[in-house]
């Protein structure tokens, strides 16, 4: 059973509040430590938003903004989209993604402490762990095929083709496992496979949890 829209309203909009707050909070702090003698301003909000955590978060907190207004004005294209169970699905991918690649690859590289470390927590744990609750919890199930996971992959597809792209012509990557300067191009596709691999894995998982969960809930 589903929670009732009150719920599912007050849930959305903590979680976007949530997500949208820490991000400001991380581009503050980014910004103050940038070093200005070796990025210009315009590159250091470039590569803010060159983070696949940080377009993540503000891809979820904006889906989940539109579904709040989709729900108090329904019946337009738009609210419609966003509403849809596999646009509320791709982003639990997303996030999800987020958070394990965070915990098994990110982690022990740094230590955070202050507001750096609350706004990371939100962006890496409480998001991708509310997020996925709410899904559970607020997304109709049994509307997702296997068909929608091809889709999916567009997302991450276009993520890393900027992030390459603009690391060979600025020398600057946001995550170490695809940093083509440090460890070559050979080894940044294998690792951008096996993450490929991981998606789709995980995209596998998300849409027989919806087929289980749907089939639980016409036995309730």
């Amino acid at each position: 059973m589903l929670l009732k829209k009150p719920h599912a309203l007050l849930l959305e909009s903590i979680i976007a509040i949530a997500a949208l707050c820490a991000v400001a909070t991380q581009f503050a702090l980014f910004m103050h430590d940038r070093n200005p003698t070796s990025q210009t301003t315009l590159g250091a909000v470039i590569g803010f938003f060159s983070y696949f955590t940080i377009l993540t978060n503000l891809l979820v907190a904006i889906t989940l903004l539109g579904r709040v207004w989709g729900r108090l004005a329904p019946h337009h294209t738009l609210s419609e989209w966003l509403l849809r169970a596999d646009t509320a699905s791709a982003c639990a991918l997303y996030i999800v993604l987020v958070g394990i690649v965070y915990e098994v690859l990110l982690r022990h590289l740094k230590t955070l402490t202050g507001m750096g470390a609350v706004a990371n927590y939100v962006l890496h744990d409480f998001v991708p762990i509310m997020y996925l609750l709410y899904w559970v919890g607020c997304v109709r199930k049994g509307e997702l095929s296997f068909g929608h996971i091809a889709g999916w992959l567009i997302y991450p597809a276009l993520y890393a083709s900027w992030v390459l792209a603009r690391g060979a012509y600025t020398g600057r990557y946001p995550y170490p496992f695809i940093n083509a300067l440090e460890f070559g191009y050979t080894r940044v596709a294998i690792n951008c496979v096996m993450l490929t691999a991981a998606i789709v894995a995980g995209a596998l998982l998300l849409v027989s949890a919806d087929r289980m969960l749907a089939r639980l809930r016409t036995h309730t």
